[in-house]
């Protein structure tokens, strides 16, 4: 297992306040070993210490068939012979996982917080909780995703008499997008450069690792040769991000005429007319005191906004971007107005 992605200098970092963090995310190309070897800490842990586990997912379909998915490669590789089975916890919501017959931890998905919350004093035995694929290949998120994660940590870390227990974190991901939720909520996307290994937030770290030897094994595949060259495959087999790209991004100088304010998932971005250019661009500085203010989630929706639904307002933003006449501040911008406009609407569900 040399050649696979280790955890364990990522798990000993102190975070940006110099403490003891309580989420650990890890970021790199496939195959490279990030989610077995959280798996592996989960199952060692409670082979050694008996300290139970959680798995986190999204959907409630993702429960079927949970016990094998987490533990066929654990078997095949470090247990042979073992077994791990499921029953249900909470019916769609929760599983039980059993190693060999003994109870050892949760399968639980994120889609009903205040069932969680309801039931938490079942939960005052979870020890870690683990959670693959925070970044998704295919933008799909739960709707106010980060604010039903934030409720189950703090349901399951109740009790033990204290008001809240430390509940450590794993999360795994392939580099999907540098605009993901989470790096977003933990502000690690404005600061990380292209050489970044380690990053430290204020109760969080994240390691991005690169697996040269995932990506060669990949490479030499006959299967990833008849696709060599396209983006998915520079994606799996390089250390980028399969949905980041600088098209259309740069700064813009001269004058500039507000248009509307853009408010997307809390925060604010402007939009201007260059003079003069027949052009837009989105920036994070926006007019305040602009009548037209456009929302693009419910969430986002109040009185006095615009909701971006249908009609000729979104015609004509669509209609522009896709002629190639809208710019954008940075990423964080383009990623934004991108979902607001509604290329990535019905990928949330």
């Amino acid at each position: 297992m040399g050649n696979f992605y280790d955890p364990n200098k990522l798990m000993c970092l102190k975070d940006l306040d110099g403490q003891r963090p309580e989420i650990f995310m890890c970021e790199g190309n496939r195959t490279a070993g990030k989610t077995f070897a959280f798996k592996w800490v989960c199952i060692r842990d409670w082979l050694r210490h008996g300290k139970k586990f959680m798995v986190l997912y999204r959907y409630s379909y993702e429960l079927d068939g949970a016990a094998d998915a987490f533990f066929k490669d654990i078997e095949q590789i470090k247990l042979p012979g073992h077994v791990m089975t499921s029953d249900w916890c909470i019916r769609n919501v929760c599983l039980n996982l059993y190693l060999d017959k003994k109870h050892c931890g949760y399968a639980m998905c994120m889609s009903n917080p205040d069932v969680v919350k309801k039931k938490s004093a079942t939960f005052v035995d979870v020890d870690k909780i683990f959670m693959d694929e925070y970044q998704s290949e295919s933008g799909k998120y739960l709707p106010n995703e980060l604010d039903r994660f934030q409720s189950i940590h703090t349901s399951v870390a109740r009790g033990g008499g204290k008001h809240t227990r430390y509940v450590p974190v794993y999360m795994a991901s392939n580099g999907v997008t540098i605009f993901n939720p989470y790096s977003v909520a933990f502000g690690f996307s404005s600061r990380l450069k292209a050489d970044t290994k380690f990053i430290r937030g204020h109760g969080v770290v994240m390691e991005r690792t690169f697996n040269q030897n995932a990506a060669a094994a990949i490479k030499d595949s006959a299967f990833a040769r008849a696709f060599a060259g396209t983006n998915y495959q520079e994606y799996a087999t390089g250390d980028t991000y399969m949905l980041d790209d600088d098209n259309f991004i740069g700064k813009w100088g001269g004058m500039k005429t507000p248009i509307a304010t853009l408010i997307y998932q809390g925060a604010k971005y402007g939009l201007w007319s260059l003079k003069n250019k027949g052009v837009h661009v989105v920036s994070h500085k926006y007019e305040p005191d602009l009548k037209l203010v456009i929302s693009g989630t419910i969430q986002d929706h109040h009185e006095g906004t615009y909701f971006m639904k249908s009609g000729p307002i979104l015609k004509r933003l669509v209609d522009s971007y896709d002629r190639g006449l809208i710019f954008f501040e940075d990423g964080a911008c383009k990623n934004a107005f991108i979902d607001l406009i509604g290329y990535n609407r019905f990928k949330t569900q």
